[in-house]
């Protein structure tokens, strides 16, 4: 057979209509455009691993048409929870783009390079993350072409990257950069616009200025309230993202019911154990712990341990942030021996994928050491928060919010554990930076003082200190 009857053998396995199969040599972006019409991501994976098959079979390993099925493949495996796979599919297409020539292989490598530093945000590696985004800007940049919808998508895609990573500036400028163009090839009215507008909404509320995305928010969303497919996956997936941007702002009545309708969405199409509904009750769940209806939280959280126990396996990374999360609530819920004995379970499965040495293992140390902090023992909590900082050191500057906060909590433990000179050594560190990070005037800056005072009362604060054991998204 020949690739072309191979490719059109595939599209009818998977559901493509005569008039969606290709009539000439087929080329790598017509099966991935194709891909993208099928609703279910494992879908797409397994399409995607026919379709590359396929072409090697064609073409040389070292082809473009390989390197592009590749970097699409990569991204899916990675939105599927595969991050091994994900990350070795790019690296290899990225290694065949550096060998082609023109500006559409750069752009590839670009885009390539920014689907490598999200896989490597998700690996918790954020050094290497910030280098390869690094890579690929200047080169995005270089072939920017304000009427060029595929050099507009990869500028956007940086921005959203970027924002992960916690560079909001940057974030809002690539955004704002590349949205006329893709209004431009869209149209205003376009569920692709809409989607773009949101994620501009969000690098707006974490700069701190609510009325410029509330405006995007209410510009965005009646355009997909006006779609004519109002049932469809894009629809679900813009409700989602729209739900977590007013969660964002504090509109959590608005967040929870975008949430539901997509869930209500996700679990009828894709049935109840599915990425989608996993991610979408995480969400929903953070949306009512924040009206504080924990119970409700801890039992939405509880299904989702489940689910993803079933859908990744019960050791891998998803997993441990789940039992994070988990572990949190069960600790605003005062149950302190299921909240350690989860957050443990969530370590050993974290520093197991992700290596020892991460933030998110420096996070979830902090996290149990609150567990042990409620539960009186303070000894382990200071040991606990030892480990934080000596890790938050290294990926942070000594003068970070992050070591900052920790090394306060550390000064607290050691003052119950009645080391006043290494509590006061640590807490006169931290207040300045607290204080220009929050204001005089937070309730933080009142515990420290307390603390420092000489009639130092810190017991009485400790109910505080819960509320900085951090949920894991």
């Amino acid at each position: 057979m020949s690739l072309l009857e191979k490719i059109n053998d595939l599209l009818l396995k998977f559901g493509a209509k005569p008039d969606q199969k290709v009539d000439d040599e087929p080329k790598a972006e017509d099966v991935i455009r194709f891909s993208k019409l099928l609703a279910d991501e494992e879908d797409q994976r397994i399409f995607l691993k026919q379709v590359l098959e396929i072409f090697t079979s064609q073409y040389n390993a070292e082809h473009e048409e390989i390197a592009i099925i590749l970097s699409q493949l990569g991204f899916i495996e990675v939105n599927v929870g595969n991050y091994v796979e994900g990350k070795n599919h790019l690296a290899s297409a990225i290694q065949i783009f550096r060998a082609q020539q023109g500006s559409h292989g750069n752009l590839k490598l670009a885009e390539a390079f920014t689907k490598l530093g999200v896989v490597y945000i998700f690996l918790d590696d954020s050094v290497k993350a910030k280098e390869m985004l690094e890579k690929a800007l200047p080169i995005a940049q270089e072939h920017w072409n304000s009427e060029d919808i595929n050099a507009a998508e990869v500028i956007f895609s940086l921005g959203v990257a970027y924002g992960d990573l916690g560079i909001h500036e940057r974030q809002k400028q690539l955004m704002e950069q590349a949205l006329p163009a893709i209004e431009q090839h869209y149209g205003p009215d376009h569920i692709e616009f809409a989607m773009k507008l949101a994620n501009l909404a969000a690098a707006y509320v974490f700069l701190d200025n609510h009325r410029k995305a509330k405006e995007l928010l209410q510009r965005a969303l009646p355009i997909v309230e006006n779609q004519p497919e109002r049932g469809g996956p894009d629809i679900a997936d813009a409700l989602a993202n729209f739900g977590v941007v007013y969660g964002a702002l504090g509109q959590h009545d608005k967040e929870i019911e975008l949430l539901e309708r997509a869930l209500s969405y996700f679990e009828n199409s894709f049935g109840e154990e599915h990425v989608k509904v996993s991610v979408t009750l995480t969400n929903l769940a953070f949306s009512y712990g924040a009206k504080g209806d924990h119970l409700k939280e801890r039992d939405m959280l509880e299904r989702v341990l489940n689910l993803n126990e079933k859908v990744y396996g019960a050791e891998h990374s998803e997993v441990g942030k789940t039992l994070v999360n988990l572990g949190a609530v069960y600790g605003a819920l005062e149950d302190h021996n299921r909240k350690k004995d989860l957050l443990h379970r969530a370590l050993i499965i974290l520093e197991s994928n992700l290596g020892p040495g991460t933030l998110e293992s420096a996070e979830t140390l902090v996290c149990l050491a609150s567990a042990y902090r409620d539960l009186d023992d303070y000894y382990t909590e200071a040991k606990l928060l030892e480990k934080a900082v000596e890790l938050f050191e290294k990926h942070y500057s000594p003068d970070h919010i992050q070591v900052a906060e920790t090394k306060a909590k550390l000064g607290l433990a050691y003052g119950a554990l009645n080391n006043k000179a290494k509590q006061n050594e640590l807490l006169r560190f931290s207040l300045p930076l607290i204080e220009e990070h929050y204001g005089p005037k937070h309730v933080l800056v009142d515990v420290i003082r307390e603390a420092l005072a000489p009639a130092d009362e810190i017991d009485k604060n400790r109910n505080f200190m819960q509320k900085w054991c951090c949920h894991i998204s």
